[in-house]
């Protein structure tokens, strides 16, 4: 997909802005491992095991989470991970769940209160300190079904104190449950959007 002289634009994964170095691949071993030199020589440093990055591809600009296989004197050494997509899609589909009851659980924490879905992924309200870039397992909970798989931080929002905001991106399904979440979420987002409608009608 990717090929030695594309530049990319990789995610700061210590901010919670969308603050993006430019780099460079240099070279592609295998199809899968990136090296990719940045020009701020440099990531800072961080423990996070994956990294967005975003690229231009037929007039669109995309976003594509990676995985961190070597931090480099002059850069990092990446593979990716799923599929790419718009970097404006989801904010383009999302779909309010304020008033549908849908639960999750994220990295452990129960009770997260879900903002919004969309065929990729969802936004939860926490107090966490979770970074973009982090890949994280979940759950989620929807007129009586469960499933679990694993998402990505791509952004963090303060929206008050001890209230955090932050947009996941769903990358799969769990080996051990075999519940595919990503293949729900276009699922669980269309319901809601109908549940919305449903609603707006009755009150006509």
């Amino acid at each position: 997909m990717f090929k030695a002289g594309e530049d990319l634009f990789v995610q700061d994964p210590s901010r919670e802005d969308r603050f993006l170095y430019r780099g460079q691949i240099t070279s592609v071993e295998d199809g899968e491992c990136h090296h990719v030199r940045l020009d701020c020589g440099h990531l800072p440093a961080h423990d996070q095991g994956a990294v967005l990055v975003y690229f231009h591809r037929d007039r669109d600009f995309l976003q594509q989470i990676m995985e961190i296989l070597a931090v480099e004197r002059d850069g990092l050494s990446l593979r990716p991970m799923g599929d790419p997509i718009s970097a404006n899609r989801r904010a383009q589909d999302r779909v309010s769940t304020l008033t549908a009851e849908i639960a999750a659980r994220v990295d452990g924490h129960d009770g997260c209160r879900v903002q919004d879905v969309s065929a990729t992924g969802f936004a939860v309200l926490a107090d966490a300190g979770w970074r973009p870039g982090q890949v994280l397992d979940v759950s989620l909970g929807f007129e009586g079904r469960t499933w679990q798989g694993r998402a990505c931080i791509q952004s963090v929002r303060e929206m008050g104190p001890g209230r955090l905001r932050f947009g996941l991106r769903v990358m799969g399904t769990d080996a051990a449950s075999g519940e595919d979440l990503l293949a729900a979420m276009p699922k669980i987002s269309l319901d809601v959007r109908r549940s919305l409608i449903d609603r707006r009608g009755q009150r006509r």
